[in-house]
């Protein structure tokens, strides 16, 4: 049993960790598509994808739209797929882990004749502690 625990936190806890940028509480930052944040030992997580249906700041609507940040978060053995929606108060922000992750502002806005791809989306983010 001491082998197994030794184990895990020795050889298992740093390679979760590695490759993670880590983050501070109560600050805005700003990502991208894929990049992964560490939270705490026990948390992290990465925005997976963006579907954006914002008005393209070039034409007039009369529905304004939405952007679905699908984000997943991976905790110690599991992980929590889950999606934000940036102009959704009932989605915005999203409680996780004992903390509340919030999607400031994701840029750029749509234009009517141009696809953004994924790795071009900005996504400001703040994580505050519950």
């Amino acid at each position: 049993m001491k082998l197994r625990i030794y184990f895990y936190t020795v050889l298992i806890l740093p390679m979760i960790l590695a490759g993670c940028e880590k983050i501070e509480i109560g600050e805005s930052f700003d990502t991208t598509v894929g990049v992964k944040f560490r939270v705490d030992s026990n948390l992290s997580f990465l925005i997976d994808s963006i579907r954006d249906y914002r008005c393209p700041k070039d034409l007039i609507c009369i529905w304004g739209g939405d952007v679905d940040i699908h984000i997943r978060f991976n905790k110690t053995f599991n992980h929590v797929d889950t999606v934000i929606y940036l102009n959704n108060p009932d989605r915005n922000p999203i409680k996780i882990g004992g903390y509340s992750f919030k999607v400031n502002e994701v840029n750029p806005v749509r234009e009517s004749n141009k696809i953004t791809p994924q790795k071009d989306f900005k996504i400001n983010i703040t994580v505050l502690k519950d």
